[in-house]
């Protein structure tokens, strides 16, 4: 019995207290925390700037005036225009023709009015690569492909198209079918263009 009382008081000492068993029998209790988050919604607004609009000063009355009739000065009178006189184009003169020796001035001009082409310096022209050579642009502004004849080349060229050439300051061309003619690029200038309308 005294065995027996020895067991049953070292099961009750185990079991009574945890510190005094020096942890053997113990098993701690976790502890348990818990945390809770709110998402608060955030909402973004623009809000917009008072504008206050400037008050409109009243306009102001101004009475018209009347004009002084004996002040006012009267208009020009309107005057139809003289009739024309003569035909708006050139016509050849019936004068009879001029000894070879004499040059007239009047047949100069007009052989220049009936011209097939025009020509024009061309001041802003990109200079040549070769030296003493300048840029001549030939434009067909005719209704018909040319026959271009220039320093001793044949080039043709389409409606409404150009061609630029190296050419001397002198040079010769002619269209197929028509005289041969001179050029020549005036002093100071980088170029000439030759516009065929004819």
């Amino acid at each position: 019995m005294i065995r027996i009382m020895t067991i049953s008081f070292a099961v009750l000492l185990t079991a009574s207290s945890a510190r005094a068993n020096f942890g053997m029998f113990y098993r701690p209790v976790p502890v348990q925390t818990r945390s809770y988050y709110y998402l608060v919604p955030v909402v973004v607004t623009q809000v917009p700037m008072p504008y206050v609009a400037a008050p409109c000063p009243e306009p102001i009355f101004v009475p018209p005036t009347v004009p002084n009739a004996e002040a006012a000065v009267p208009n020009a009178p309107p005057q139809s225009a003289p009739p024309s006189t003569g035909p708006l184009r050139p016509t050849p003169s019936t004068k009879p023709l001029s000894s070879p020796g004499v040059k007239d001035e009047s047949s100069k001009s007009a052989k220049v009015a009936t011209s097939y082409y025009e020509s024009y310096p061309t001041a802003n022209a990109k200079p040549s690569r070769t030296r003493g050579q300048y840029v001549v642009t030939f434009w067909n502004l005719s209704g018909t492909c040319l026959s271009l004849r220039v320093a001793g080349q044949v080039r043709e060229l389409n409606q409404g198209q150009s061609l630029a050439l190296d050419l001397s300051r002198e040079f010769e061309w002619r269209v197929e079918g028509r005289e041969a003619q001179s050029g020549r690029v005036p002093d100071g200038e980088t170029g000439l263009t030759l516009l065929i309308r004819r």
